[in-house]
């Protein structure tokens, strides 16, 4: 193994990686469960406030505070239940926080730094160091972009747009990879690169442009206990109608994040055909069996086939020309009369 260049702690590393299969179909669960009880949540609020909109009627200044409003508004009469909510949700936070950054800086050094000759000379002590002030600056650069997403809008289309930006592009490439076997890997690349610049393009313009969050629905504030529930009738219909109004005019900054993932993958495939007209396709011999769709492989075969067999045949209809065929018939005519004369005693 040495000699092909992987390592027995690399195998060794990969092997407890590999995750039992009681303790997948358990995670897989519990991912399940937990987007079902956020769901509810979702629901939950929505019923509890379907007559008085908390962010209409001007309680709260963000979408993003309504559950911490319903567990005050409506559970703050039991004790230390509000300060038991806001505990957990920062013990998740910080959790989530640590294990992310910590895995971040692991994976930096074991695939970037370690490689490198400098870094591979390195002690476990300062290796340790190394890795510790890696997860430092992760942390603070989580906080710093924490901080600027509190100003861009609503939290989940912030995330939404920045996931699904780099989610189309990257499953552009595995679907290249696995139905476009002419495809090479610069080709991908190039695909790859481009489905992911322009979405990241146009997710930063829409938040630079002002695009933010997108319209909301209309939310019904008749059933707040105030005099001056008409006005808000009012101000919210107006607030609608302006928002409306000012969509009308549409850009690529106002395409929905929804299709940021659907863009990616299209541009990312797109592209990777367009840059294999000035590469050379890969050879159906070369393409790796078990990799690769089995029906498009045999597409891609039989059209490779009928290729060959047409530049097979230009190539020798460019090859006969007026100026070669007279000089084959002048070889002809020369073989044939040296045929018929005798030959000298």
């Amino acid at each position: 193994m040495q000699g092909s260049g992987y390592s027995e702690t690399r195998a060794a590393q990969l092997d407890m990686i590999v995750m039992p299969e009681g303790d997948s179909l358990f995670l897989t669960g519990w991912t399940v469960v937990s987007v079902d009880l956020i769901s509810l949540l979702g629901l939950v609020a929505y019923a509890t406030y379907s007559t008085c909109d908390p962010l209409t009627s001007g309680k709260i200044n963000k979408p993003d505070q309504i559950l911490p409003f319903l567990v005050t508004d409506k559970l703050g009469h039991i004790p230390a239940l509000s300060g038991l909510f806001v505990a957990a949700v920062y013990g998740g936070v910080l959790s989530t926080l640590s294990s992310c950054g910590n895995s971040a800086a692991c994976m930096v050094w074991e695939d970037f730094l370690k490689p490198l000759p400098f870094f591979s000379k390195l002690s476990d002590k300062s290796a340790t160091l190394v890795v510790k002030i890696l997860s430092s600056f992760t942390g603070v650069l989580s906080v710093v972009l924490g901080l600027v997403m509190g100003s861009l809008g609503n939290i989940f289309h912030v995330l939404f747009s920045i996931s699904s930006c780099l989610n189309g592009p990257l499953s552009g490439l595995f679907l290249t990879g696995i139905l476009l076997p002419w495809v090479n890997a610069k080709g991908a690349f190039i695909g790859f690169f481009a489905a992911l610049t322009f979405n990241v393009w146009r997710v930063v313009g829409n938040f630079v442009t002002g695009g933010g969050s997108p319209a909301r629905l209309p939310l019904s504030v008749a059933g707040c206990a105030s005099p001056m529930n008409a006005t808000l009738d009012v101000l919210a219909s107006t607030t609608l109608d302006s928002t409306t109004v000012d969509q009308t005019e549409k850009s690529l900054y106002n395409i929905s994040y929804c299709f940021n993932s659907l863009i990616g993958i299209g541009i990312a495939m797109l592209v990777s055909n367009v840059a294999m007209l000035a590469l050379s396709p890969n050879n159906p011999k070369e393409v790796k069996g078990g990799v690769v769709n089995p029906t498009c492989e045999r597409l891609y075969e039989w059209a490779w086939q009928r290729y060959q067999v047409w530049r097979n045949g230009r190539t020798n209809q460019d090859t006969t020309s007026p100026e070669s065929y007279v000089e084959s018939m002048k070889m002809l005519n020369q073989v044939k009369a040296d045929a018929g004369t005798p030959d000298n005693p």
